[in-house]
């Protein structure tokens, strides 16, 4: 997304084998870290992305997501408070 960030804690990790979707065998490991922004400007590789829209984590529950990136954001709003971190 061409966004300038600094990382400040892993949210969580998990795994995908052989997941539905793939006409080969693929295995994933996703490890998602939380970032923070140092700008709100973008810069999308057309490539990679087809468009993108900033919402707050309970809204993009309503989204159309995998399972991988629900649970993510689920394990965000665990540990926020009005989409802000909450420092332990």
């Amino acid at each position: 997304m061409g966004l300038d960030v600094t990382p400040n804690r892993v949210i969580n990790i998990q795994e995908a084998i052989y997941p539905a979707g793939f006409t080969k065998k693929k295995h994933f490991i996703f490890i998602n870290i939380l970032c923070y922004s140092k700008t709100d400007k973008v810069s999308v590789d057309n490539d990679e992305v087809q468009s993108y829209v900033w919402v707050k984590p309970k809204d993009a529950l309503k989204l159309k997501l995998s399972k991988y990136t629900k649970r993510t954001i689920k394990d965000i709003i665990k540990r926020t408070a009005g989409g802000f971190y909450l420092e332990s």
